[in-house]
């Protein structure tokens, strides 16, 4: 790739007598900018894939910008987050501004919080993990915030489903056991019989 300029060459009187013309190779320029723009493409679509967005967070400002998805996760207006009572669920409030106050003084390089919100009117949950950053005067959070709401609904049906098949099994008179033909026929279930 081939970057021009041309720039003409007058006289006292300002009559065109030539021009300089300057050619330069910017191959690697469009290259670099081809690997950025691929790497964003990918960012942009494993966020969509996850339910996840990353972020930079400048408290002293309340500045928050990041990838497409930020604005379904978290209630950016204008550019800037609201505070956190505007929406965290109130039980996990004080867990959440201890958390990131240690992160903004540097207590902790590194955070990973959970926390639920109902800003989006039905309670959805979610999973930040971030760490503190520096660039000249500027203190900033790094990080990236995933809505878990259907991991965790389907933990909690899972863990729903064990406990009854634990009350189920252990409930039977008689001894009941599973074995599992493809790990050399080791138990795998058994009940207190």
């Amino acid at each position: 790739h081939i970057s021009d300029s041309a720039a003409p060459i007058r006289d006292r009187q300002g009559n065109v007598i030539g021009g300089i013309l300057v050619f330069r190779d910017v191959t690697e320029e469009y290259e670099n900018r081809d690997k950025l723009r691929t790497a964003l493409t990918c960012l942009e679509e494993t966020s969509e894939l996850t339910r996840s967005a990353s972020f930079q967070f400048e408290p002293a400002t309340r500045e928050i910008s990041g990838t497409k998805l930020l604005a379904e996760l978290l209630p950016v207006k204008n550019g800037k987050l609201p505070p956190e009572y505007e929406w965290v669920n109130p039980d996990d409030l004080v867990t959440v501004r201890r958390t990131l106050s240690e992160l903004y003084t540097r207590k902790n390089s590194f955070a990973d919080l959970h926390f639920r919100s109902t800003c989006y009117h039905d309670l959805r949950y979610y999973r930040v993990q971030a760490r503190p950053k520096s660039q000249g005067n500027r203190n900033f959070l790094i990080g990236a915030i995933q809505d878990i709401t259907e991991i965790t609904r389907n933990a909690g049906e899972l863990k729903s489903t064990q406990e009854l098949w634990d009350q189920v099994i252990n409930s039977i008179p008689i001894m009941f056991f599973a074995k599992e033909a493809e790990n050399e026929h080791r138990y795998t279930v058994c009940n207190r019989s």
